[in-house]
């Protein structure tokens, strides 16, 4: 299967529509909406809240297998928006090592693994060891300070919302490459075809 994995935790937006929402899944639907498959990782609460954005994620085609719902946990909900302030969302539930660990060995062989997330660097070093056992690409949007990335990790710091133009590009590039690892066009060919330009501030120093 040509897999497409996005860790990246959700919250479920309330703001005139109720629908999953954040980073992870703005990747996750472009990845779908190119007809890629997409599996979202990240953390819910086991409330209701974290019933509606699984239902939601099912009308989008976003896989969630490995969304890990959590006992006693809120769902993060994103309300009504004040006008005056930015559109960010709230950030999602955090992701530990072992949930990174279990969520990898129930999605075995990804062609690609997308992390959106900031994740500390004992988190994204089960990432790293999990897509080299895979054969995988990686790409990282978001990396703590002190982590240590292998060269041929792509690295991308994002824009202060991961949405529109940007997201599409992170998602038309994961399903390309997914689809045809050698034969999938570069980042910056995708971005340049969706309008988002990827300029040098954002290539994050390692």
């Amino acid at each position: 299967m040509s897999l497409v994995v996005v860790i990246g935790s959700p919250v479920l937006r309330i703001d005139g529509v109720t629908k999953a929402a954040g980073p992870g899944v703005s990747v996750a639907a472009a990845v779908a909406r190119a007809g890629g498959t997409a599996e979202l990782v990240g953390r819910i609460g086991d409330d209701a809240a974290g019933d509606a954005l699984v239902l939601d994620l099912d009308r989008r085609g976003i896989g969630h297998a490995a969304l890990l719902r959590v006992a006693g946990a809120a769902t993060p909900l994103w309300g009504p928006r004040d006008p005056l302030s930015d559109e960010v969302p709230p950030a999602g539930l955090p992701l530990e090592p072992a949930d990174l660990d279990l969520a990898l060995r129930y999605l075995p062989d990804p062609a690609v693994v997308v992390v959106v997330d900031p994740l500390p660097p004992a988190a994204l070093d089960v990432v790293v060891d999990g897509v080299a056992f895979a054969g995988a690409r990686l790409l990282v949007l978001a990396f703590s300070a002190g982590a240590s990335l292998p060269p041929e990790v792509l690295v991308v710091n994002p824009p202060a919302v991961v949405d529109g133009a940007f997201a599409l590009a992170v998602g038309r590039w994961a399903a390309a490459t997914a689809a045809s690892p050698t034969g999938a066009p570069s980042l910056e060919a995708v971005a340049e075809g969706v309008g988002w330009r990827r300029g040098g501030s954002e290539e994050a120093d390692r």
